[in-house]
């Protein structure tokens, strides 16, 4: 009898173990599906990210070509609604504070470009105003010249502080394309 006892206690310890370890592994294979479909997401995020960014480069790669204000103005639209959608869709992102501030840069040039086109002089200069002209147009202008550094001359003709148009446009891109080389650099650093 004790050996019948024995032998029932050694099979339903078995049975217990095996239901212990057959729970074990459901529990390890969700975890392995949730981490496969983690990555899945994580791997379909950086896809989108760099379709993005993409699109960043691709406008960075036609202002070496030259664009008239006008397809600039197009392009940087698009650009926007792009940014805009993805930033819906994806929420926080690791780039998203770069794209952002990218295109940023961008809207900035294209609001001196603008401002150029209405009061640039013969020479191409951005006038930004002088003491007597202190309108917050001009003071705007004045803010994102101090903003992105760059450097102004007193144009003698108009007796006010100007910047040149190619350096502000130059100087601003610069900006816009180090951000984008630095959200490609968080892309990869994810990637590898």
């Amino acid at each position: 009898m004790f050996k019948k006892i024995a032998i029932f206690l050694v099979a339903v310890g078995l049975f217990g173990l095996g239901i212990v370890t057959n729970n074990y592994l459901i529990q390890a294979d969700k975890a392995n599906q949730a981490a496969t479909a983690s990555k899945k997401t994580a791997i379909a995020t950086r896809k989108l990210e760099q379709a993005l960014l993409d699109e960043f480069y691709s406008l960075n790669s036609k202002l070496g070509i030259g664009l008239s204000y006008l397809q600039y103005g197009q392009e940087l639209t698009q650009l926007k609604s792009s940014l805009d959608k993805f930033e819906r869709e994806q929420g926080n992102s690791i780039v998203i504070s770069n794209l952002k501030a990218s295109m940023t840069a961008y809207i900035d040039a294209l609001s001196l470009w603008k401002a150029c086109i209405e009061n640039c002089t013969a020479s191409k200069q951005i006038l930004l105003g002088s003491t007597l002209n202190n309108s917050q147009e001009v003071k705007d202008r004045r803010k994102l010249i101090d903003l992105y550094g760059i450097k102004t001359q007193i144009d003698i003709e108009y007796e006010m502080r100007s910047a040149d148009q190619s350096e502000v446009l130059t100087t601003i891109w610069a900006k816009a394309r180090t951000e984008i080389d630095i959200a490609q650099n968080l892309i990869n650093n994810q990637t590898n």
